[in-house]
């Protein structure tokens, strides 16, 4: 079910960002990842760390573009008071009021003043008990934004090297999460990648790009103190790289060929070819390779996976 509603939040935010094709396209490469379907799949709390970081830039967009902005602000106020209760997500909401800051300060004054501090009331009451919690046991804080209780700098430092490691050369053996020791993403979500993030950089001005790669920073840091951040957060990011190197491959192509309509569908075909031969290499990882990895099968014992869940 989380996972449904990831692959739904997703498509509609990149197509708000980018277009119909680029929105298509991105979903049916995240939505086929190996990567995803495991996390998404096995039932743990980790997805959503991955639909928490899905729900903020679109809470941003709902609020701002809103017709009716006073019903969407008491919305958005019960569903952000629920997210921080994820862990890593209080960073990140106050990182993206930081950076939206003008367009939200815009909103909010064009919301009526009882519906404000009506929204503010339904947060406080939603994170009540968890206020309480920490007033009790005040290491649970640094649970919630995903720090460590204790911090080893060699730890660290190893433990943020296995980052791109793990999505892109090769990763940590966790036959719960991955096939062996194969890397997390393949060859051509990579390029996509690098496409995309060059795009980003070289255009600054994007308050999206700015957003998406300092998700990418923080994701990876609270990922590295390996506490109750997992790497699964960096998915809604890293896919929101793919659709923006999707979009800017065909743009480039388009401006190659600006009045060749056979040159542009040759392109497109060749671009969704691409995506479905990686979304049918991905599906076989994870349903047939992984599945039927010795490993696999013993990690997923009974005992082992209460272990898991615990």
């Amino acid at each position: 079910l989380f996972g449904i509603a990831f692959v739904g939040i997703f498509f509609v935010l990149i197509k708000h960002w980018y277009d119909t094709k680029t929105a298509l396209l991105s979903t049916v490469l995240v939505g086929s990842s190996s990567w995803f379907l495991q996390y998404a799949r096995i039932s743990t709390p980790d997805i959503l760390l991955a639909i928490s970081m899905l729900l903020l830039p679109s809470l941003a967009l709902w609020l701002y573009y809103a017709k009716k902005l006073n019903v969407v602000a008491v919305v958005a106020a019960v569903i952000l008071g629920l997210l921080i209760y994820i862990p890593g997500t209080l960073l990140f909401a106050l990182a993206a009021i930081i950076i939206l800051r003008k367009e939200l300060t815009s909103t909010v004054k064009n919301l009526k003043p009882i519906v404000f501090i009506t929204a503010i009331f339904l947060v406080l009451i939603i994170v009540a008990p968890l206020m309480r919690a920490m007033i009790i046991k005040p290491t649970l804080i640094l649970d919630l934004i995903g720090l460590p209780h204790s911090l080893s700098l060699i730890d660290f430092a190893k433990n943020l090297l296995f980052v791109p490691s793990s999505l892109f050369i090769v990763s940590q053996n966790n036959p719960v999460y991955n096939l062996g020791n194969l890397p997390i993403l393949d060859i051509f979500t990579t390029i996509l990648i690098i496409l995309g993030s060059g795009f980003l950089i070289t255009h600054p001005e994007i308050k999206k790009g700015r957003m998406l790669l300092g998700a990418l920073a923080v994701g990876s840091i609270l990922t590295a103190f390996n506490n109750t951040v997992s790497i699964i957060i960096l998915l809604p990011a890293i896919y929101s790289l793919v659709a923006t190197g999707i979009y800017v491959m065909s743009n480039k192509w388009n401006e190659v060929f600006p009045l060749n309509p056979i040159a542009k569908y040759i392109g497109n075909a060749i671009v969704v070819v691409a995506v479905l031969f990686v979304g049918f290499y991905h599906i076989n990882r994870y349903f047939f390779a992984w599945r039927n990895n010795p490993e696999t099968k013993q990690s997923f014992t009974v005992q082992n996976y209460k272990n898991l869940i615990q």
